[in-house]
């Protein structure tokens, strides 16, 4: 009901091109059945075993966007997109069909069990196959949802991984690479795959926040200048994932861009920040050694420019990463 309040569990997925049978999603003419019932034998594999592990783990609620979102209402794909962010933040736990490469996937069919002590070899899955380069590596809304998420199971191939601000663990015991590199307790100016997005709303709490004169002025511009680090190494994420909507690049990045607002108060500019707008211009879209090779040699498999299109790939000013 409107205003009921509960926990709940989130699905994080590729949506994926293959899927057998009919999609399954909330429409405004299947709104109604939806909101009645919706039958396991219907589900494709990702949402039936989402909901087993929802159960299993004694929660009622599932969220899953092609489900909680009605796809083809632009006013409420709007309000819900917007929203993204606090419903992965808010989420007691995000589910991640890590290995599933579309809805068909799942996520409980390939899992082994192992006893105590048992590891799998050193060529066989691991954290970085299956969390950094896996299926929902590559997808841009999946972004997001793994940064702004304060717990996450990832269902692999071969085993689960957890992941909270604390730890980071396997199911077989395995050795897990370190996180954040360029997090809000450790800073570096190293690129990482775990950007400390949440480290910093937790800023906002901080006693650090609540001191006076020049140590708060001080400090201040220090949280800032994190905040912008930490926002560029977000945008180098996400400009190498893809998305099915072109149009899509900045409400990916919504729930994310909320944080960096909700800190420093700064003014969003297609992508980047006002106030960090000098540096963050210098950007590239293609990295440096590509700069130094023989163009001809790699022409031929090269894209054709976005300025040669008739029309443009994608409407933004043409000195924002946005534009390309």
């Amino acid at each position: 009901m409107k205003g009921e309040k509960g926990h709940y569990l989130a699905l994080s997925h590729c949506w994926g091109p293959s899927v057998s049978g009919e999609r399954l999603i909330t429409t405004k003419a299947t709104l109604e059945s939806r909101l009645k019932s919706i039958p396991l034998s219907k589900m494709p594999s990702n949402f039936f075993d989402a909901t087993i592990i929802t159960r299993k783990l004694g929660y009622r609620y599932l969220w899953i966007d092609s489900l909680c979102i009605i796809q083809d209402s632009r006013e409420d794909w709007e309000t819900e997109s917007a929203n993204m962010g606090n419903i992965y933040t808010n989420t007691s736990l995000t589910l991640a069909a890590a290995a599933a490469k579309d809805s068909d996937g799942g996520m409980l069919g390939s899992i082994v069990i192992l006893e105590p002590g048992v590891k799998f070899p050193v060529v066989e899955e691991g954290w970085t196959q299956c969390v950094v380069d896996g299926p929902l590596a590559h997808r841009g809304w999946c972004l997001q949802e793994r940064l702004l998420s304060y717990r996450t199971l990832y269902y692999g191939e071969r085993q689960i991984y957890w992941q909270c601000a604390s730890s980071r663990k396997a199911a077989d015991g395995g050795e897990i690479p370190e996180g954040r590199s360029d997090s809000a307790g450790g800073v570096s100016n190293e690129l990482s795959e775990w950007p400390d997005l949440l480290g910093l709303k937790q800023l906002q709490c901080s006693p650090i926040n609540n001191r006076t004169g020049l140590a708060q002025s001080k400090n201040r511009a220090e949280i800032e200048k994190m905040a912008y680090r930490i926002w560029r190494n977000v945008i180098s994420l996400s400009t190498k994932r893809q998305l099915t909507k072109k149009w899509d690049k900045l409400p990916a990045l919504a729930g994310m861009a909320q944080i960096i607002h909700s800190l420093t108060g700064d003014t969003f500019l297609a992508g980047f920040w006002r106030k960090d707008l000098l540096i963050s211009l210098i950007w590239s879209s293609s990295s440096s050694i590509i700069k130094e090779v023989d163009y001809s040699l790699i022409k031929p498999r090269m894209e054709k420019p976005h300025w040669e299109y008739k029309e443009p790939l994608l409407e933004g000013p043409s000195w924002s990463w946005t534009s390309v």
